[in-house]
């Protein structure tokens, strides 16, 4: 065999074995973005409450136009966050329509119990039947809605996955109050920091922390007070 047919051959397979790299890399590439896509799913899944009901007047016919609205509740100043899913954001308030063949009102929403606000499960939603944008059909009430299907002493009946307001018994104690706030804000401008009683306020890190304006004004307080006594 001349050489220039040798290289010929061993061109042949090297290109032949970078198709098959090629195609091991394309095809693990696809099994690692469907398994990524499902585990993402199976998180979207468990932290949702799937809602159903069905809104009637007094003779028990289906209101065609009526819907839910949802209030989102006792989050302080804090935002709303889902930990399984960071980049979402929670809507505070959302409505729920009915579907237009049947006029149940169907739909799915984030649970009470997978929303953090400072670091605390403290949300409850008000739940309003409306007839339409400007007439409630009755007063909302407060509900705990809660997607884990484990037992829960701040999950009521008729939750846990599901959720239809004729099944689920309004709150009775509300949750826990919301976690920390941030007293950072704003540090061009002048800002307030409030501290709860019986509570401290600790500052701690590596870094450094000017009090030199403090200690000046509690050298000018004690000079004054020095001058009033003499």
């Amino acid at each position: 065999m001349e050489l220039r047919d040798q290289r010929t051959v061993l061109s042949c397979l090297r290109n032949t074995a970078n198709r098959r790299k090629s195609y091991k890399l394309r095809f693990l590439l696809k099994i690692t973005a469907t398994f990524c896509f499902f585990f993402a799913l199976a998180l979207n899944v468990h932290s949702q409450v799937t809602v159903s009901a069905n809104l009637t007047d007094g003779t028990g016919a289906t209101y065609r136009t009526a819907y839910l609205h949802f209030q989102l509740l006792n989050c302080g100043d804090n935002f709303p966050t889902v930990p399984s899913q960071p980049g979402m954001i929670v809507q505070d308030s959302f409505d729920i329509h009915p579907t237009l063949n049947t006029g149940l009102v169907t739909g799915t929403l984030i649970g009470n119990d997978q929303i953090l606000c400072g670091n605390i499960a403290s949300t409850w939603c008000q739940v309003t039947p409306m007839k339409d944008s400007s007439h409630p059909l009755r007063d909302g009430q407060p509900y705990v809605i809660c997607a884990s299907l484990s037992l829960s002493s701040s999950c009521y009946p008729g939750t846990g996955g599901t959720w239809n307001p004729l099944l689920a018994q309004p709150m009775t104690s509300p949750p826990p109050a919301p976690g920390f706030l941030s007293v950072y804000e704003n540090p061009t401008l002048g800002q307030y920091i409030s501290q709860p009683g019986g509570t401290s306020l600790v500052f701690q890190g590596l870094g450094s922390f000017d009090f030199s304006q403090l200690l000046q004004l509690r050298r000018t307080l004690m000079d004054l007070a020095y001058t009033l006594r003499n």
